[in-house]
């Protein structure tokens, strides 16, 4: 069996392609028709942490992890949960440490 591996930036990649292109799908279809009706909103759940929170001198390993929005460090995870949240209008939830 051939083992796999992905490097952050890859499988940021593949997670913002799988998203536009309709891979994640609304779960409303697959609810029963009661409970259809509630879910109106997608709910986005994301866990990013960067490796820093100064914008300043960072590292290149923490300039390629990070997106600096406004002074502000996020996470490459949060930047994209961000934008698809954007985009969908649905709630969003950050799962950290």
């Amino acid at each position: 069996m051939k083992h796999l591996t992905f490097s952050r930036r890859r499988l940021l990649r593949l997670t913002c392609a799988a998203a536009l292109t309709g891979i994640f799908a609304p779960a409303v279809r697959y609810l029963p028709p009661a409970r259809a009706a509630e879910a109106k909103k997608p709910l986005i759940v994301y866990f990013s942490m960067p490796e820093t929170d100064n914008p300043l001198h960072m590292t290149r390993d923490e300039e390629n992890n990070t997106v600096v929005v406004d002074g502000k460090v996020l996470g490459n995870t949060q930047y994209v949960a961000m934008l698809i949240r954007q985009k969908t209008g649905g709630g969003i939830r950050s799962h950290g440490v």
